[in-house]
């Protein structure tokens, strides 16, 4: 199973540990923190806050900030290894950008997990939308094994189209083939 992981910067090290728990199991991660197994330059999460946080944005300045190459390709294979994966996993206590990632994946049908609790004082109630919510990463293959078993009880949902997507849902035997609920 193709999995996406999502997470602060600051979780890095909880990230590299939650993908090797997942790649040990067999399943191939997209760890955002990776560089070494991305296209993307990487970044400087202590400079993009440095310098965000210095700057009194008017008119078109935040929009320019953003789309700055170094940032939009970043964006742009998130974008797609979230479009390609059959699993969203949110490793909470986590910043906006992660939530929008996870967000996104809801969007697209994609299964999501959320793993651990936001920090204090903040919360999200559209985190409800979350097929599985665990405390730790201990339950972590647990609530895998859930989302798998949730999508085989819908197996006659599952309908091919020409053009080799599948309209609902997949089942477990087709997850690797359809590419996840929404191919």
């Amino acid at each position: 199973m193709r999995i996406f992981i999502a997470s602060s910067w600051k979780n890095k090290d909880q990230v590299f540990k939650l993908a090797k728990l997942l790649e040990n199991a067999g399943h191939s991660v997209y760890n955002f923190a990776d560089f070494s197994k991305r296209t993307a330059a990487p970044i400087d999460e202590e400079e993009l806050n440095s310098s965000f946080h210095s700057m009194n944005f008017t008119g078109k300045g935040y929009r320019n900030f953003i789309s700055q190459i170094k940032y939009t390709d970043i964006i742009n294979e998130n974008r797609k290894a979230i479009n390609e994966c059959h699993l969203l996993i949110l490793l909470l206590p986590c910043g906006l950008d992660a939530n929008i990632d996870w967000a996104y994946a809801v969007g697209k049908g994609k299964p999501t997990i959320l793993c651990g609790v936001p920090y204090i004082g903040s919360r999200c109630l559209n985190h409800q939308f979350a097929d599985v919510i665990i405390s730790n990463m201990d339950d972590i293959m647990l609530a895998i094994d859930k989302i798998k078993n949730n999508y085989a009880a819908i197996t006659s949902l599952a309908v091919p189209t020409t053009n080799n997507k599948v309209e609902i849902h997949v089942s477990c035997s087709n997850f690797d083939e359809y590419g996840g609920k929404d191919g």
